[in-house]
């Protein structure tokens, strides 16, 4: 049994005309005072690229192969195989998982599995993604996800992240420091990880971060409102 994903015509030229009317509409907002801290210009154009190399299903492909490769010796990870012969820039070939949504959690205790098991080991795969493969999911919705026969079954590598060790290095740091309650540590993770435009003025930028690590580092994860997080970021 396969599943067969294929590419509905004009996708591509409908995605193109919507890009250029985004592109419009990213120069008029360069006037927003929002635009201080977001560059709608450069958000637009990353959207383009991951959208692009979406519409090709051999780098899909590829980037489910590589995943597949990174999990080697991990038993309770998988991924559907790709039928080569049958994969081409629009229609992509792979088996069929015949599993259910890690999101079922009805059917998840009817199987008898441990959700607190699922869960940590689900965190720890995608921490090796990021911070070891350099190659992770970038869209890991319940509907991306599946369990069968005891594994994790990541669907749809149409988008994905990479870093590079320096980021990978960077990333670390900044976790370190959490958990060691670092603000120093912290602040030259942050420094490191962004372009400064002006001079920094360091006992600011300290006392920012320390105010910050000192309300969510304390928080338990029921109270913790990611978007305010990212937002103060």
């Amino acid at each position: 049994k396969v599943v067969i994903k294929v590419q509905r015509p004009y996708v591509a030229d409908m995605m193109m005309k919507d890009f250029a009317l985004l592109s419009k509409a990213a120069r008029i907002a360069k006037i927003s005072p929002v635009n201080q801290t977001v560059d709608f210009n450069m958000l637009v154009e990353e959207l383009k690229e991951v959208s692009i190399n979406e519409l090709d299903f051999r780098i899909e492909a590829e980037t489910t192969m590589e995943f597949a490769r990174n999990m080697e010796g991990i038993n309770y990870v998988t991924c559907p195989i790709i039928e080569e012969a049958y994969t081409t820039q629009r229609v992509m070939t792979m088996s069929f998982i015949d599993g259910f949504s890690i999101g079922n959690l009805e059917k998840l205790d009817k199987e008898g599995y441990d959700r607190k098991e699922v869960a940590t080991k689900l965190v720890n795969n995608f921490l090796k993604q990021v911070l070891d493969d350099g190659l992770f999911h970038a869209d890991p919705h319940q509907g991306n996800l599946e369990i069968l026969n005891g594994k994790i079954v990541w669907l749809d590598w149409g988008m994905v992240g990479r870093f590079g060790k320096k980021e990978q290095n960077i990333l670390k740091t900044a976790i370190a420091a959490v958990v060691q309650k670092d603000v120093n540590l912290m602040k030259n993770a942050v420094i490191s990880l962004g372009k400064p435009t002006k001079e920094i003025n360091h006992p600011a930028l300290f006392n920012d971060i320390d105010d910050m690590m000192d309300r969510y580092c304390s928080m338990s994860l029921e109270d913790l409102n990611l978007g305010e997080l990212l937002s103060e970021v």
